[in-house]
C-alpha cells in the first residue's frame, strides 16, 4: 500500500493499531472453557515475598509492590536453562523483577514512599524506567505450568488479525506510530514483544475488572 504523505501514513498507522488492539483485547477475553484432563507444558517461573521480609515490618509494603512488579516467565525445562547460541553449553535464562515504565509510573501516580524504593534509569532505548533497589526481598518460585482451561477458535478474528499484521509490517508503521507517541519505535519493531505486549496489556485489563 502506497500513502501519499507522512501525514495519511501515520493515520493508517493509528488506524491499524487501534484495530488491532481492540482485536487482541477481544481474543484475550474470550470465555475459557475447562478441560476435561488439564496438562503440564513445561515450567512457569515467578517471585514471592521471601518470609522474613514478610514477616518484618516491609511486609505489607513489599506486597503491595510485588503486585505491581511481578512477572512470570516460561520454560520448557525445571532448571530454566537454554543453549547459548551456536554452543551447545546451557545458561539460565536470566528472569527480573518488572520495570516500571515512566510513562506508567507517572499515571498510576504510586506512593509516595515508593520512590526510595526505585531508581530512574535510561534503557537501551532511551526510555525511562523504575528499577526496585532492594530485589532481594523477593524470591523466585519454579511450579508446573498447568493448562486447565481452552479458547474457542474464531476463525473470521484471527484471519483479521493476520490481515492487520501483515499491512504494519509491510508499510513498516511501527517505527511511525511509536514514534509518533514519543518513543523511538524500536521496542516493538518484533512482531513477537508487541504480541506479548498486547496480550500483557489485556490480561492486566481483566484483571482489574474482577
Amino acid at each position: 500500500m502506497k500513502y501519499k504523505d507522512i501525514s495519511e501514513k501515520e493515520k493508517a498507522a493509528v488506524a491499524l493499531f487501534k484495530e488491532q488492539g481492540e482485536l487482541y483485547a477481544k481474543k484475550f477475553k474470550r470465555p475459557s472453557i475447562p478441560l476435561d484432563k488439564p496438562y503440564q507444558k513445561g515450567w512457569k517461573r515467578y517471585f514471592k515475598v521471601r518470609k522474613d521480609i514478610a514477616a518484618s515490618p516491609f511486609g505489607k509494603l513489599a506486597a503491595q509492590i510485588l503486585k505491581t512488579i511481578n512477572r512470570t516467565d516460561y520454560s520448557s525445562r525445571e532448571d530454566f536453562k537454554k543453549k547459548s547460541g551456536k554452543s551447545k553449553k546451557l545458561v539460565e535464562i536470566k528472569v527480573g523483577l518488572r520495570k516500571i515504565p515512566i510513562r506508567e509510573w507517572e499515571h498510576n501516580k504510586y506512593p509516595e514512599d515508593w520512590k526510595t524504593l526505585f531508581s530512574p534509569r535510561q534503557n537501551r532505548y532511551g526510555w525511562i524506567e523504575y528499577h526496585f533497589n532492594k530485589p532481594w526481598w523477593f524470591e523466585a518460585v519454579i511450579e508446573k505450568h498447568m493448562i486447565t482451561h481452552y479458547y474457542e477458535a474464531d476463525a473470521e478474528l484471527d484471519e483479521r488479525l493476520k490481515e492487520v499484521k501483515q499491512i504494519i509490517e509491510f508499510n513498516n508503521l511501527m517505527p511511525v506510530y511509536f514514534g509518533m507517541k514519543g518513543g523511538s519505535g524500536h521496542r516493538f519493531l518484533d512482531p513477537d514483544a508487541r504480541i506479548k505486549h498486547l496480550r500483557d496489556e489485556a490480561r492486566k485489563e481483566i484483571r482489574d475488572n474482577l
